[in-house]
């Protein structure tokens, strides 16, 4: 990723236009593109229900990450103001909790002499609609905000050995989803490489799952990309 910024700031030095108006006009409508880095955290605290599950809170202590990609569009109502919708796909988190004494609940027996090892991914991703504020710097740098809501679907698959239901096979497998909405904002810098093209840099921040189902994770999102302005 580092190459590919360096690479489109180069070309940005070799773009003729410097006197050219580069500021997007009002009215107009917007594309991007994106490659995310999202990291997923989630207290000790948080719970699971299900008890022959590891706390995602406790699976999640340390922080876990992933790689994603985005796609977004927006309209400019005026030079200040747009109003943008997006859809991410938040990427794949696997984690591998280590063995824990066998303590089966009702309906459950051990399958070992061992403990319990738990295997499993969380996958998710969003829908967003935010309002998006822009600063102009000059005549090719822009700083942005963002305010809005991310409709996420987050799920949780693991595998346990060690444990199972008394009427299903070793290595039984667990598939648990969930859907929120929550709120999401987010800063960000762009560089105009030409009238029509920018170069963009995001950070954002929302939260995903749920305490009885997945686990609450918080998300924070760090993107580079491109849009296009029509």
């Amino acid at each position: 990723m580092k190459h590919t910024i360096f690479g489109l700031a180069l070309l940005a030095t070799l773009l003729p236009g410097s006197g050219e108006a580069l500021a997007a006009e009002p009215g107009s409508w917007y594309l991007g593109a994106r490659a995310e880095r999202n990291i997923f955290s989630a207290p000790p605290s948080t719970q699971n229900t299900f008890a022959s599950i590891p706390a995602p809170g406790e699976i999640n202590v340390l922080e876990l990450r992933s790689l994603g990609i985005g796609l977004y569009g927006g309209f400019r109502v005026n030079r200040y103001f747009a109003l943008e919708a997006g859809y991410a796909d938040l990427g794949t988190i696997t984690f591998d909790k280590s063995e824990r004494p066998c303590m089966p609940p009702p309906g459950a027996v051990c399958t070992a002499d061992g403990g319990i090892r738990t295997a499993g991914e969380i996958v998710a991703h969003g829908w967003s609609l935010a309002a998006r504020a822009t600063l102009p710097i000059g005549e090719r740098f822009e700083l942005t905000g963002k305010l809005g809501v991310l409709r996420s679907t987050a799920t949780l698959r693991t595998t346990e050995t060690g444990i199972r239901p008394i009427f299903s096979p070793p290595g039984f497998f667990f598939d648990r989803t969930v859907t929120r909405t929550s709120p999401l904002f987010g800063v960000g810098v762009s560089y105009r490489l030409s009238p029509g093209l920018s170069l963009t840099l995001d950070w954002e921040q929302s939260k995903v799952g749920s305490a009885d189902t997945t686990g609450e994770m918080s998300l924070r999102l760090l993107s580079a990309g491109l849009r296009f302005d029509l």
